[in-house]
Order: C-alpha cells, then structure tokens, then sequence
C-alpha cells in the first residue's frame, strides 16, 4: 500500500488521490 496521507498532501482532493489509487491497481491488476 503506497503512503498516502491526505493530511499532508492538503492541496490533492480526495477525488484525484483515489483516481491515482484507482489507476495503479488497475494496471496491477493487469
């Protein structure tokens, strides 16, 4: 699991660190 604090990283939405999260997985998956 990649550290992802969003307390640190204020400036990403949620909307944008889960589209990342989304994206990685998905091409683990793959």
């Amino acid at each position: 699991m990649p550290y992802v604090n969003i307390n640190t990283h204020e400036g990403v939405s949620a909307e944008q660190t889960s589209a990342l999260l989304g994206g990685t997985r998905q091409r683990e998956g793959k």
